[in-house]
């Protein structure tokens, strides 16, 4: 009578790693170790790009509209909407500015949130609520620098916003606001190191003002 036969199960993948060399064993884990640092470096590489573009832009944004503010507490520059829409056009065409950032809105508010002159010939008022960028720039006097940067998914766009405080011809405390679309960076800066990834995942949505 034949004998019964038995068919020995393959081993384990665990097994089979740990019965090789320790040698080899110890490559791999070393070869592992490198694709995982070359991955973060990589992406630590990507990050310290697209954070030296955008600080560009924003030290380029507040020169210019230190500039504008400078102009208008000396008088030389009207506090009219016509001549802040001036401004904007002029800065959107030159080709140093506006190839990757755009000016959507200029405006000056004052002292209460009450906007003097807009760009836009829009009028209204800024909530100057502690603790905001607006309550900082006429209670403390202290600049917001593109710290504030939407994402619009419908448009796929990014805004920053700019903030000075300026005291008008007159002595009053105000405050001047540029919005800027900095969209145009994406694209510098996905030539430069692929896909820009930074926005979508560290910039709030769209907000009401």
């Amino acid at each position: 009578m034949p004998k019964p036969t038995h068919t020995a199960s393959s081993p384990p993948q665990r097994g089979r790693f740990l019965r090789l060399p320790l040698s080899i064993r110890f490559l791999l884990f070393a070869i592992g170790i490198l694709i995982l640092n070359g991955f973060l470096l990589s992406r630590q590489t990507d990050q310290a790009i697209e954070q030296a573009f955008l600080g560009q832009a924003d030290q380029k944004i507040h020169l210019l509209l230190d500039q504008i503010r400078r102009h208008m507490e000396r008088g030389n520059l009207e506090l009219t909407d016509h001549a802040l829409a001036s401004e904007v056009d002029y800065l959107n065409q030159h080709p140093e500015f506006g190839w990757q950032l755009h000016l959507t809105a200029l405006y000056v508010f004052d002292a209460n949130g009450r906007i003097l002159a807009h760009s836009a010939q829009k009028d209204g008022t800024k909530r100057i609520t502690p603790g905001s960028p607006y309550h900082r720039v006429i209670h403390l006097r202290e600049a917001s620098l593109g710290e504030i940067r939407e994402y619009t998914p419908a448009t796929d766009t990014v805004k920053g916003d700019y903030l000075l405080p300026m005291t008008l011809p007159d002595g009053r405390h105000a405050g001047i606001e540029v919005e800027v679309d900095i969209t145009g960076l994406q694209d510098a800066i996905s030539s430069f190191d692929g896909p820009f990834e930074y926005y979508p995942i560290n910039y709030p949505r769209n907000r009401q003002q």
